[in-house]
């Protein structure tokens, strides 16, 4: 699962970009606003459902994060835990380290823009070496996307879109 943009977006509703942003910022479209340049993202599930004229998505459903094919985690490992102390067990197995790329893929973002929130303190992370190398709580980018979710009403009621 990947997260749209706005011209995605657009050629799927067959509107143009400045509407989509209007929408968005006028909460008649369920959007995700994330950075302070207020660039926005949307799941293609909420845009699916208002193609069909499915007035129930009135309430955003939270953001999860997609199922791992296989994830970092710092439990029963011998190396440097970035959220704890030197070699000693996560106090919580499930913890589930995510890397700079990974959050840009899903989000639909350059890494140097994940790093820069990172840096600017808008996503909470920690900083492993000099080199630039981020680590991340699944569940603190989980609260970031939320907290930058909007909820809303389906701005098109009963019009037909694209002869549905």
């Amino acid at each position: 699962m990947k997260l749209l943009k706005v011209d995605e977006v657009a050629k799927k509703l067959g509107v143009t970009v400045g509407t989509v942003k209007i929408w968005a910022r006028n909460r008649k479209l369920i959007g995700i606003q994330l950075g302070e340049n207020g660039m926005w993202r949307f799941e293609q599930v909420d845009i699916e459902s208002y193609l069909i004229g499915d007035d129930q998505i009135s309430i955003a459903r939270p953001f999860k994060w997609p199922e791992p094919e296989h994830h970092y985690s710092f439990a029963n490992s011998k190396i440097h835990n970035p959220f704890g102390n030197m070699k000693k067990k996560s106090p919580d197995p499930t913890i589930r380290l995510l890397k700079s790329k990974e959050i840009a893929e899903v989000l639909n973002v350059a890494v140097g823009t994940v790093k820069t929130w990172a840096r600017n303190g808008e996503l909470s992370g920690k900083k492993l070496d000099s080199n630039g190398m981020w680590r991340f709580q699944q569940t603190e980018v989980e609260a970031y996307v939320n907290r930058h979710k909007s909820t809303l009403h389906n701005p098109f009621g009963n019009v037909k879109l694209h002869g549905k």
